[in-house]
């Protein structure tokens, strides 16, 4: 997927937004759900920067099939 918009700048500060509510946490399954939400984050922000990084991952899993 290709994040291309006017929101792509947002994406690192929703990470580090749950990123702190993993720090803040002492429930796991909060703890849990902050990490992979902050993953999905970064990951997002991550294609934003490089579009090129999602057509090359997705070139790769339509090969395997």
């Amino acid at each position: 997927m290709i994040y291309k918009n006017n929101h792509a700048e947002e994406l690192p500060a929703q990470a580090a937004e749950a990123r702190a509510t993993v720090a803040a946490s002492t429930l796991p399954q909060v703890r849990h759900s902050a990490i992979r939400s902050a993953e999905a984050w970064e990951k997002m922000a991550e294609l934003a920067e490089r579009p090129d990084l999602g057509r090359e991952k997705w070139a790769q899993g339509a090969s395997r099939v």
